[in-house]
């Protein structure tokens, strides 16, 4: 169990073994790590420290090698695409490369909602 809060306090992603064709592999069903439109990242005065939760999510996500990952939307990982392609060479839900990008793009919207926010409220 890892802690990765932000886009919920107290979300927990879980990492566990799988094994296919004789090979171990690891698996992590992330917990999220979005941000939903209407969240307050800029001085939010209800959780101070949600930047600081997300940034540190981020890098204990990426602290981890995994090679299946999973969430808890299935947008998160792409798994109707890959559903359709179960069966097929290699295993579609292999993927290490798509979970360092779903880390980098919500690490990346992450920064913008929060550049925005600190310009609206600098009147910029």
């Amino acid at each position: 169990a890892h802690l990765t809060p932000g886009h919920t306090p107290g979300c927990t992603s879980w990492e566990l073994n799988v094994q296919e064709d004789g090979k171990t592999y690891t698996a992590l069903i992330n917990c999220s790590i979005g941000v939903n439109p209407n969240y307050q990242l800029y001085n939010n005065p209800d959780d101070p420290r949600i930047v600081d939760e997300y940034r540190s999510s981020y890098a204990t996500l990426r602290s981890i090698h995994v090679d299946v990952p999973l969430g808890s939307h299935p947008g998160m990982y792409n798994m109707a695409e890959k559903y359709a392609r179960i069966g097929q060479k290699p295993n579609p839900f292999i993927d290490p490369q798509g979970y360092l990008y779903e880390i980098a793009i919500n690490e990346q919207a992450m920064q913008l909602r929060l550049e925005e926010q600190r310009k609206a409220a600098q009147g910029n």
